[in-house]
């Protein structure tokens, strides 16, 4: 109901209406409704008033107010919005506006509600709907979809109702598509039922269940209508598109509504449960959300016993042996029959309990999943023994003091399995397989920190996990899923995150992380770490303007060993999100590096220990100054030497190399003729 225009665009005659038609057979089944079968204000649970002059829009002359009885009562059945002639809050009518905003949002489906509408100069009632997402991009980029409105007044005024949606087309400019429908008596002479059937292609309005405008609604310029909306009902009084009250105007005016109701066509349901089950496993739920209206009917396959009757939605069974499909047949409220099956696989369950034997005082509890007819035996390292539990689906073990294996033999009807959980001293290990660190060249998950825990692994600045995604949730680091891969969100200032590397292949590598932020300022950079030393220059955080929009930074020449295992991600500033690191063999060159021609100049051995040799062809005598750098380009020590002869010359650095962390360093070396630059790593 946002500001109309009288406007046709030719753009969009390819959506020109089919004509008045009976509306075509849909299975729609009821999703939600409000009968108004109470006394009082509208129920809270569905509906929000909202309050004010619209902020002005469409330069309408009502105040909504909230839960004022003289407005807005239900009763006998009925909801009826009134307007009023009185001053209120600056304005000199009152109405009301109530919405579903975040209680009742829907994409696609047949909405409708039978009403009695008011009439007369000025009087502009509205049944319609908004996209859910209108905080977040506005209107009328959020989409809209009127599905009644009538402006009323003489002539065919009070006999007309529009149909109209509205949209930001490719350009971000607003389009919309109205149709109408006029009939013989007035609206406000007898209820009518106004509805609209919204499905991914299209959107077809109708009277009485008469077709009376179509709009085609598929196709990159509508992905508004693709999303979720909610469901308005207001009363205006003047406005642009209707005028205002003149002397014929009678005050009050009442919007009567019997109800709203909402259909979907539930046919793409899916079936909740398991997919892999254990032999034997127990109590296993399935389900369908119900549906008024609908019969179900279960079947299992053979040795998967039914424990609670066939014909609900849902269902509870103790598994078998093998696996196999079950299946449930749904038979709709308008008699459309589905059938949804879900193949169900055997696995083998796991261990449930601690992987650290030392990290919490106390006994430790291991467990496996529940099966029936089953018999378990458990089997412990020498030095701890079993508190209890030694023939039951779960133990209490008092552990030892070294690394070793819980093991399980567990046997049924089905078989005799065996299964088995390795515990180990708490410390440090590579996620998820403790025994497998990262190989490197490779892409690392930022979600795949290592175990170890706060202050061991990783470090976050909050206490909790405020990620949504169910990884790692009994861990502090905040992780959510995104379309292709998790990330670490929520990232702050001096948080870090470290990971178990086997490197594979020594050498310079090229490092890439994927990132993404919606901050303006204070955003990173990232310190890239190798066994506690800084290698790499900082790595800069651009802003992408969306915490879901990733995008690649990288630094180059990143040298590491076979003795380099601990890769660490520090947070020099935070405000952005971590998604996957990938280091890569970088035989590239990004600086200039004379050392091609071993002739003039030469530097051995790289990587250096104590003494670093530089061998240097000078064609004069010449000053040379040697400048040792760190790898963020921050001179570290310099060494002045005066060559009174030219030819070869042979250089020893010793006491300036000792004292250097190891890691990678740059030289520079300038003489009166020359600047020879390179690299050397210390070990």
């Amino acid at each position: 109901m946002n500001c109309k225009t009288s406007f046709f665009s030719l753009v969009f005659l390819f959506l020109l209406t089919l004509g008045a038609q009976n509306s075509f057979s849909q299975c729609y089944e009821l999703v939600w409704a409000d009968e108004f079968d109470s006394t009082g204000f509208p129920d809270p649970t569905k509906w929000t008033f909202e309050t004010g002059n619209n902020n002005g829009a469409n330069s309408e002359w009502q105040y909504y107010k909230s839960k004022d009885s003289s407005n807005c009562w239900i009763e006998n059945g009925t909801l009826v919005i009134t307007a009023l002639k009185e001053d209120y809050s600056a304005q000199h009518y009152t109405s009301t506006r109530i919405n579903t905003k975040g209680k009742a949002e829907f994409t696609y489906g047949k909405i409708e509600a039978r009403m009695k509408l008011p009439y007369g100069q000025g009087i502009w009632p509205a049944f319609w709907t908004l996209g859910g997402n209108i905080s977040q991009v506005s209107w009328p980029a959020c989409g809209e979809i009127d599905i009644m409105e009538l402006i009323g007044g003489s002539g065919t005024r009070d006999r007309t109702t529009y149909g109209t949606p509205h949209w930001a087309d490719i350009n971000g400019n607003h389009g919309m598509y109205g149709g109408s429908k006029t009939i013989e008596t007035k609206f406000c002479d007898d209820f009518h039922i106004f509805s609209v059937e919204w499905t991914a292609t299209s959107i077809r309005w109708f009277l009485d269940g008469v077709q009376f405008h179509v709009m085609t609604s598929s196709g990159a310029q509508f992905t508004e209508f693709q999303l979720n909306h909610f469901i308005i009902l207001n009363l205006a009084v003047g406005g642009t598109w209707p005028g205002y009250p003149d002397a014929t105007t009678v005050f009050p005016q009442k919007f009567e509504i019997d109800y709203v109701r909402v259909y979907q066509q539930l046919n793409k349901e899916k079936m909740s449960g398991k997919d892999s089950v254990f032999t034997k496993e127990k109590n296993l739920s399935y389900r369908f959300i119900p549906v008024e209206g609908r019969q179900y009917l279960w079947t299992v396959p053979n040795g998967v016993t039914l424990l609670t009757p066939a014909d609900s939605n849902a269902v509870i069974v103790d598994w078998g042996c093998t696996a196999g499909d079950i299946t449930c047949t749904v038979t709709t409220s308008c008699a459309t029959t589905y059938t949804y099956t879900k193949n169900v696989k055997i696995a083998t369950p796991t261990i449930s309990g601690p992987i650290f034997y030392n990290k919490t005082a106390g006994n430790l509890f291991f467990s496996v999943p529940d099966m029936n007819e089953t018999t378990y035996l458990w089997n412990i390292p020498a030095d701890a023994s079993l508190v209890s539990g030694n023939t039951g689906d779960s133990a209490i073990v008092a552990w030892g003091t070294t690394n070793g294996i819980v093991n399980l033999e567990y046997s049924n009807s089905c078989g005799t399995s065996y299964i088995s959980k390795k515990v180990y001293k708490y410390g440090q290990y590579p996620y998820p397989d403790m025994d497998s660190p990262f190989l490197i060249p490779g892409t690392i998950n930022s979600t795949s920190y290592d175990f170890g825990g706060e202050g061991v692994a990783y470090h976050d600045n909050d206490v909790s996990n405020q990620g949504t995604t169910g990884i790692r949730e009994d861990e502090r680091v905040d992780i959510e899923m995104q379309a292709l891969f998790p990330s670490v969100g929520w990232i702050t200032t001096g948080e870090w995150l470290e990971y178990t590397m086997k490197v594979t292949t020594p050498g310079y590598y090229k490092i890439e992380m994927k990132v993404a932020s919606a901050g303006t300022s204070g955003i990173g950079p990232i310190r890239v770490m190798v066994n506690g030393q800084a290698r790499v220059a900082d790595i800069p955080v651009v802003a992408t303007g969306s915490w879901t929009t990733f995008v690649k930074v990288s630094q180059r020449l990143l040298y590491l060993d076979v003795s380099d295992t601990i890769l660490k991600i520090f947070a020099v500033k935070g405000n952005f999100n971590l998604g996957p690191i990938t280091l890569s063999v970088d035989n590239t060159v990004g600086i200039e590096e004379l050392t091609s021609d071993k002739t003039k100049f030469d530097m051995f051995p790289n990587p250096v220990n104590d003494v670093l040799n530089i061998s240097l062809s000078l064609p004069k005598p010449s000053n040379i100054k040697i400048n040792i750098l760190d790898i963020s380009g921050k001179q570290i020590n310099s060494v002045n030497i005066n060559c009174d002869r030219n030819g070869n010359q042979k250089i020893t650095l010793s006491d300036n190399i000792k004292t250097l962390n190891s890691g990678m360093y740059f030289i520079e070396i300038i003489t009166n003729d020359q600047k020879y630059f390179s690299k050397f790593l210390k070990n």
